[in-house]
């Protein structure tokens, strides 16, 4: 009787332990499942569970956050001001020392380097979507730099278009994108407007510095060491960013360089339609706005003519400002219908300037 009250007394006890060890792993597969999120795959639009932490709630704001600002500024300070700068480079080309190029030759320097930095980007996303966030910019701020050396010992047109063009075109389009892909990762829809303004200022404070340096150094210590000089001052901007920057949210998937669902929805194609046309007359005024003045009006103000680029860029501070605080009220589409607008006009208007004031306005 005893050995018998015994052996059911630990069966019973062996069936305790199993079912709480059950209850335990059905409270841990709860809890895992309440980690699963549903995410797109990159291959057909179905959705697959991705195993992560909810996302925590946005910073929007504190140091950390706005040294991510600081980082985005320098970024474009070093990629889109250098494109935008090119217009003191296409008169010294083609005045000086590619006079034997067309005008037209001479632009695709610049047009090289403009397409690269838009075109880069479609590679530059996926990556940082990846986690390669510091690789891509370190990689962009070294052919940067590389390329503003090159140029300094550039004497034939060919040198300028690897430098100038390819190298320093492929190093700026790796900066542009992962410039703005992390700010939404610190700020919130409330402030991310305007952190994004403030970032994108950096191509309009470059395009007033580059410029005028180029202009004043050329004269006193050449264009290979003003070149050097430029190159510096990126290396020393760019380090900088690249040592503040970091990512705050581990990449949840890895998705192919190019998706084919995404041209499935006719408003996005629409979308980069307009955008690509709107692009044809972007870079027109950058480029040539200071050889038009030195043959439109001011001939017999010469210092003025070299400093216009300068100028153009600098008024630009206010015009990547002003979209920023005006999309939380009328949305970014109708924002920038407006602003591609009123630029059309102004670029029809030049045709008929021939004096200072309309060179300057």
């Amino acid at each position: 009787m005893t050995r018998a009250s015994d052996d059911q007394a630990g069966r019973r006890l062996s069936q305790e332990v199993s079912s709480a060890t059950d209850m335990e792993e059905t409270a841990e597969k709860t809890t895992t499942n309440l980690n699963l999120q549903k995410v797109p795959t990159t291959t057909g639009g179905e959705e697959a569970a991705v195993l992560g932490p909810e996302p925590d709630e946005l910073p929007n704001g504190g140091l950390r956050a706005w040294l991510q600002v600081l980082g985005g500024f320098l970024l474009f300070f070093n990629s889109w001001a250098i494109v935008n700068s090119f217009g003191v480079y296409q008169s010294y080309y083609s005045q000086n020392l590619l006079s034997s190029q067309s005008p037209s030759n001479v632009s695709w320097i610049g047009s090289i380097q403009g397409f690269l930095l838009l075109a880069v980007g479609c590679i530059a996303g996926p990556l940082f979507d990846a986690g390669y966030f510091r690789i891509v910019i370190t990689t962009g701020a070294f052919l940067v730099v590389v390329g503003f050396m090159m140029t300094s010992l550039g004497t034939e047109y060919w040198h300028m278009l690897l430098g100038q063009g390819f190298c320093m075109g492929l190093g700026a389009g790796c900066l542009v994108v992962p410039s703005l892909a992390l700010l939404p990762q610190y700020f919130g829809p409330s402030k991310r407007a305007l952190v994004i303004g403030i970032a994108v200022t950096g191509s309009s404070l470059g395009g007033v510095v580059y410029p005028l340096l180029f202009t004043a150094l050329l004269s006193r210590i050449g264009f290979g060491w003003t070149n050097r000089v430029l190159g510096f001052i990126s290396l020393g901007t760019l380090g900088t960013a690249v040592i503040v920057m970091r990512t705050r949210v581990k990449p949840r998937q890895v998705r192919s360089l190019f998706d084919p669902a995404s041209f499935h929805e006719t408003p996005y194609l629409l979308y980069c339609a307009a955008l690509f046309c709107s692009n044809f007359g972007f870079f027109v005024p950058v480029f040539y706005l200071q050889q038009y003045a030195l043959g439109h009006g001011l001939e017999h103000s010469d210092d003025l003519a070299r400093n216009l680029v300068a100028v153009l860029n600098g008024a630009s501070i206010l015009g990547r400002l002003a979209p920023s605080l005006v999309v939380p009220y009328i949305g970014p589409i109708n924002t920038m219908i407006w602003v591609a607008g009123m630029a059309a006009v102004v670029t029809f208007c030049w045709v008929a300037v021939n004096d200072l004031a309309g060179n300057v306005l």
